[in-house]
């Protein structure tokens, strides 16, 4: 319930006049703020009707017109707000922020990249950028990593990647190492990307969840590079540091 009213806390005012419009009563037979599946006592609701007769599943149809349905929508959004203002939150005073692309696509996308001031563009990238090269993501049913570790015979396929297990059992990591050791594997074009970002002098920092090095292969300094988990060019031994 709690992310339901963090989520509804950034909505705008409607006519953007500063002021909550607020309905003077709830639609026609509904006694209690419908907040997104939830009733006033923060219980999730059931698959029941919405109170008018017609009924509506989880997917929020009903059997209403569509003008029917933006009056609702509208209704709950303004109850969404009130509920939100009698749990103390507060509407915020600032504008809204324009939007950062002309359009979402690669045209918008280009065209903000362009005018971004050197050294603005700071990356976030984790396992899918990786994907491409046949280096697998973690958690994808089937093809991920996880789903896969059966060989090593682990406890639980995070065992793999713990320092306790390594220390008992350091085979199962060197043999899985050696299979995604990243000269097996070539750049990707999203990895040549970050590096042409840096090339055009607009990268800060790439900040990569990857371990594979493989945006070092394609030619990023190492000092805007972030691994959040390390990666290849880290590794050294646990004993001696070397």
């Amino acid at each position: 319930e709690e992310d339901v009213f963090a989520a509804a806390a950034i909505l705008p005012d409607a006519d953007g006049d500063g002021i909550f419009d607020l309905p003077a009563s709830p639609m026609p037979g509904e006694g209690t703020a419908d907040l997104g599946g939830f009733d006033e006592g923060g219980e999730e609701g059931g698959e029941e009707g919405d109170g008018d007769g017609e009924g509506s599943g989880d997917d929020g149809s009903g059997e209403g017109s569509g003008e029917e349905s933006e009056e609702r929508q509208a209704a709950m959004v303004a109850q969404l707000r009130e509920a939100l203002l009698a749990r103390g939150y507060e509407m915020r005073d600032a504008p809204a922020r324009p939007a950062q692309l002309p359009s979402f696509d690669i045209a918008g996308f280009a065209q903000r990249l362009a005018s971004c001031p050197p050294r603005s563009v700071v990356v976030l990238c984790g396992a899918g950028i990786s994907v491409s090269a046949g280096i697998p993501d973690f958690r994808s049913p089937g093809t991920g990593l996880y789903d896969n570790l059966q060989k090593y015979d682990l406890p639980s396929p995070q065992a793999i990647f713990e320092l306790s297990y390594f220390r008992e059992r350091p085979d199962a990591f060197y043999l899985l190492a050696r299979e995604m050791w990243p000269d097996n594997f070539q750049p990707t074009p999203a990895h040549h990307f970050v590096a042409l970002l840096h090339a055009k002098g607009l990268l800060r920092r790439c900040f990569t969840q990857n371990i594979d090095s493989l945006e070092a292969r394609a030619g990023l300094p190492a000092d805007l590079t972030i691994a959040a988990h390390g990666n290849f060019d880290g590794c050294h031994c646990i004993e001696t540091g070397e």
